[in-house]
């Protein structure tokens, strides 16, 4: 990754198997995911879950 890339913005991650609940809020569960569990200090611009091919849902 070159620094082109870093600013640019457009670096993605998938995290697959994060457990949903009811009116959770992705970017908030993503970003708890990282800083207080991770303890990796980034903050991301938006996140949501995506279907998988066999049909359940992932962050």
């Amino acid at each position: 990754m070159n620094t082109s890339q870093i600013n640019s913005g457009v670096n993605n991650i998938v995290i697959r198997n994060l457990p949903e609940s009811a009116n959770e809020n992705v970017k908030d569960r993503v970003n708890s995911l990282l800083n207080d569990v991770l303890k990796v200090n980034i903050s991301v611009e938006s996140a949501e879950r995506k279907k998988t091919k066999s049909g359940t849902e992932t962050a």
